[in-house]
This record gives structure tokens, C-alpha cells and sequence, in this order.
């Protein structure tokens, strides 16, 4: 009965949680993260707090998950404001750049695939439908909203090369 809620709750956890990661490296790399850690733990920690509170209050099974999703989009906060604090990391750049561009991808590719979801009667083409529709609309969203031009020319001289090495 949970198992479908429960591993959509579980991925888009690991999402949130996956998108400010190589912040760490940043973080680390400064050789300064006992700070860091220290915060980032006790915002961790929260989780289980929280959750514990809820479930003596008699919150329903998926809310820990809730509480994942909610305390790790926190502790990104953190990961910014730590790496801008110890490494001069351009947090405006970052989130206009980067965090933006991440978000409206997922947001249009997800609307695009649930589309499909909703409006293809359950069964293997459902199936065969929802697959190709993320790997378009993610794809095409990617293309024309998280890539530069820079990015854009490189990977269309990637192709080019990969194509004639195949002609050969």
C-alpha cells in the first residue's frame, strides 16, 4: 500500500538532497569544516526530532519522509551559506546559474511526463510512453533551459566527432 508513495518520496529526498553536494567538496577543500559539520548534523538531526514529535502525535508513516525532504532543502541552505562563508562562493551566481535552471528542468520535465502518466490508460504502452517522455522532455528542457552556449557547441562537436568516427 506505501510502497509506490514511499519510493517517490525517497527519490525526490535524494534529489533535493543530491543538488548541493559538490558544495561540500567546495567546503572541504577549504580544510576549515568543523563548523560546517557541526551545523549541518544538528539540522540533521532534526529529522528524527521531528518525525519523533509527529508519530507520538500520530502523523501517518510517510511523514518522516516529509521531514527528509524539508530538513535536507534546509541543510542546503547551509551548504550555500557555508561554502560563501569559508570559499567566497558566489551564492547569486549559483542560484540564478545553477539552482534555477535545475528547478525549472525538473518542474516542466515532471509536468511533461505526468502528462503522459494521466492521460495514458495503465499497461506497457504507459509504460513504453512515460520512458521515451522523460528522456524527451528532459533532454529538450536541459537544452533549452540549463545549457549555455558554450555547453551547447561542445556537446553538438562531441556528436559531430562521435558520428564520424562511426562513418569511418
Amino acid at each position: 500500500e506505501w510502497t509506490v508513495p514511499f519510493t517517490r518520496l525517497a527519490l525526490l529526498g535524494v534529489l533535493v538532497d543530491l543538488v548541493c553536494n559538490p558544495l561540500v567538496t567546495l567546503i572541504q577543500a577549504t580544510g576549515r569544516i568543523r563548523g560546517y559539520y557541526i551545523a549541518s548534523s544538528a539540522v540533521s538531526l532534526l529529522t528524527f526530532v521531528l518525525s519523533w514529535v509527529a508519530f507520538a502525535h500520530g502523523a501517518p508513516a510517510y511523514a518522516s519522509y516529509v521531514f527528509f525532504i524539508g530538513i535536507y532543502a534546509l541543510l542546503n541552505v547551509v551548504k550555500i551559506v557555508a561554502a560563501h562563508r569559508l570559499a567566497g562562493f558566489p551564492v547569486g551566481a549559483y542560484l540564478g546559474g545553477v539552482l534555477l535552471r535545475v528547478l525549472a528542468v525538473a518542474v516542466l520535465s515532471s509536468v511533461a511526463t505526468f502528462t503522459v502518466w494521466f492521460f495514458v490508460p495503465a499497461g506497457g504502452w504507459r509504460l513504453i510512453s512515460v520512458l521515451a517522455m522523460t528522456v524527451l522532455s528532459l533532454g529538450a528542457f536541459t537544452w533549452l533551459l540549463a545549457l549555455s552556449r558554450d555547453e551547447k557547441d561542445f556537446a553538438i562537436d562531441w556528436i559531430r566527432g562521435r558520428l564520424g568516427r562511426v562513418g569511418h
